[in-house]
């Protein structure tokens, strides 16, 4: 169900930090995310931002053309599923 973009590919070292980060409990992993964006420079968060409203809009879009097969209280549910295990 999850699809994987990347738009570069990270060094061994981040691949690393990355698996090991990913056995986290989900609030310590979300701690982490957020110091790191913290970490970035204001135009980094910028391009990120814009980079994650593009996406909710592709993703309506998606959605409203019937590509999308779940709701969005479906894809919340789901994340709570997720959250939980």
């Amino acid at each position: 169900m999850r699809r994987e973009r990347r738009m570069f590919e990270m060094s061994p070292r981040g691949t690393e930090l990355l698996d090991e980060i990913l056995t986290l409990p989900p609030q310590e992993r979300a701690q982490l995310a957020e110091r790191i964006l913290d970490s970035l420079s204001p135009d980094s968060t910028r391009a990120i931002q814009q980079m994650c409203a593009d996406e909710a809009e592709s993703r309506l879009d998606a959605y409203e053309r019937g590509e999308i097969a779940l709701s969005g209280e479906e894809a919340i549910a789901w994340l709570d599923e997720q959250a939980v295990s």
